[in-house]
C-alpha cells in the first residue's frame, strides 16, 4: 500500500469520531492539494460541494453526478447545467447519473436559460441503460413508463417484472407498489386498536391477543417477506426494516412491531444469561437495539431491561463515541444496583475504546466522569502509561486521568 492510500485510509479512520474529526479532514486537505480525487470525494462529505466541483473539474464521474445532483435540487433548479455534469457522469458509465438524466429528460423542467428540454425518447435510453446495469431506481422508473405507456408501448406485464426486480433490489417505492393492499389492511387495525385503545403491548388476551394475531399473518403478507420460524423472528425482521416499504421510518407499525418486541423478549427471558440474550439479540440491526434500549429506559421505565442491550452492543464491539451517554447511564444503574463488575465492565470498555483520543479526552464530559470514577478503583490511575515517570511528569492522558481523578464527583468513593 502507497504512502498516499495509508494516509487515506488513516483520514478516513478519524473521520468516524466527532473528536479526531478535524484531524481527519486535515490529512484529507494536504492530500487534496496534491490532486487526490479520492480525498476531494471525501472531504466532500463533510465539507461540502465546493470539493465536489473540484472532483467534477478534473472529469471524476462521482464528481460530476454529485454536481448534476445539486443543480437538480428544488432549492437551486438549474436543470440544464445539472442534465450536462450528468451526461459527463453517465458517459462514464456511472449508473445513478444515467436514472437521474433518463428521469429529468421525461418532462419539460425550468425556465429561460436554465430550461431542459423534454427528450422521452433520450430519457427512456438513459433509464434502460441504468437498469440493465441493476439500477433499483431506474428499474422502478422504468416500470411507471410500461405502466403508464409514457414514452414506451403500454406493457403491464413489463411493467410487473420491472418493479419486482426493483423490488428485489430493496428499492422501497417499488416494495410500496406491491404493499398497497396489504398496507391499507395495517392501516385498518391499527385505527380500529386505536380507537378501542387497545394496549400494542398487550398480546396474550382479549381483543390485544387476537390484534396481535391478525397483524403477524398481515405483515406476512408483505413483499419480498420469507417467514422466519417463530412470531420473535418475524417482528424483529419487521425492526430490522426487512420487509417494509414505508413503514420502515416511524409509522404505527414501526411503534407496534417495538411493543411486540419488549413483550416477546420478556417471555423468552432475557433475563437468564448472557448466552441467552446473545441468541436473542443477534441478527437485530445495532441502531434498532440502541432504540429499543433507549425505549425501555425512557418510555418503559424498565432500566434493567436497556442494560442489557447496552452491554450486548458493547459486547459486539458497536458502542461509539456518540454512545457515551448511553453507557454512562448502564454505570449509573449498576453502581446504584450494586453490580460493581458489570459496571466496571463499562467503564473498562470506554477507556481502552476512547483512551488514545486526547482530544476525546480535553472536551467530553461524560468521558471525564466515567475515568474518574475508574481512577477510584485504582488509586488514581488506570491504565500503567498513565501513572507519572520518575520525574514526575504525566502523558497527555495520565494528565488528564489525574485531573479527572481529582476533579469528578461523579462515583468518587462509590466502590472504594
Amino acid at each position: 500500500m502507497s504512502e498516499k492510500s495509508i494516509k487515506y485510509e488513516e483520514a478516513l479512520e478519524l473521520l468516524k469520531y466527532k473528536s479526531t474529526e478535524w484531524d481527519g479532514e486535515q490529512i484529507l486537505k494536504e492530500l487534496v492539494s496534491n490532486g487526490d480525487v479520492d480525498a476531494m470525494i471525501a472531504l466532500a462529505e463533510v465539507q461540502g460541494i465546493d470539493f465536489y466541483e473540484m472532483a467534477a473539474n478534473l472529469g471524476d464521474a462521482r464528481g460530476q453526478y454529485a454536481m448534476g445532483k445539486y443543480f437538480a435540487r428544488r432549492s437551486v433548479q438549474e436543470f440544464k447545467k445539472s442534465a450536462e455534469f450528468l451526461e459527463k457522469a453517465a458517459m462514464q458509465g456511472h449508473d445513478d447519473a444515467m436514472d437521474l438524466l433518463g428521469f429529468l429528460l421525461m418532462e419539460e423542467r425550468g425556465k429561460g436559460e436554465n430550461r431542459l428540454e423534454k427528450d422521452t425518447k433520450k430519457g427512456i435510453e438513459w433509464l434502460k441503460k441504468a437498469a440493465e446495469q441493476g439500477n433499483k431506481s431506474a428499474l422502478y422508473r422504468l416500470g411507471q413508463c410500461y405502466e403508464s405507456g409514457n414514452g414506451v408501448e403500454k406493457d403491464s406485464e413489463e411493467a410487473l417484472r420491472l418493479f419486482k426486480s426493483s423490488a428485489d433490489a430493496g428499492e422501497v417505492r417499488a416494495i410500496d407498489w406491491f404493499n398497497k393492499d396489504v398496507y391499507q389492511q395495517i392501516d385498518t387495525l391499527l385505527e380500529k386498536a386505536k380507537e378501542k385503545e387497545i394496549c400494542y403491548g398487550n398480546i396474550e388476551t382479549g381483543e390485544g391477543k387476537a390484534l396481535y394475531q391478525e397483524m403477524t399473518r398481515a405483515v406476512q403478507g408483505l413483499y419480498g417477506f420469507k417467514a422466519p420460524d417463530s412470531e420473535f423472528e418475524i417482528w424483529k425482521d419487521v425492526i430490522n426494516y426487512k420487509a417494509v416499504g414505508r413503514y420502515g421510518k416511524s409509522d404505527f407499525l414501526y411503534y407496534y412491531a417495538f411493543e411486540v418486541i419488549i413483550t416477546l423478549l420478556k417471555k423468552q427471558n432475557i433475563d437468564a444469561d448472557q448466552y441467552t440474550r446473545r441468541r436473542l439479540l443477534d441478527g437485530f440491526d445495532i441502531e434498532k437495539l440502541k432504540d429499543i434500549g433507549n425505549k425501555l429506559w425512557h418510555d418503559k421505565n424498565d432500566q434493567k431491561m436497556a442494560v442489557y442491550f447496552y452491554e450486548y452492543i458493547i459486547r459486539k464491539g458497536m458502542a461509539t463515541e456518540e454512545d457515551l451517554n448511553l453507557i454512562e447511564r448502564a454505570i449509573r444503574y449498576c453502581v446504584n444496583n450494586n453490580e460493581k463488575e458489570k459496571a466496571f465492565f463499562f467503564g473498562n470498555y470506554v477507556i481502552e475504546k476512547f483512551h488514545t483520543s486526547k482530544k476525546l479526552a480535553l472536551s467530553n464530559g461524560i468521558y471525564k466522569e466515567i475515568l474518574g470514577w475508574m481512577c477510584c478503583r485504582n488509586n488514581g490511575y488506570f491504565l500503567t502509561d498513565d501513572r507519572p515517570d520518575e520525574n514526575g511528569q504525566y502523558t497527555d492522558h495520565g494528565r488528564i486521568v489525574n485531573e479527572a481523578f481529582y476533579a469528578s464527583a461523579f462515583f468518587d468513593g462509590v466502590l472504594e
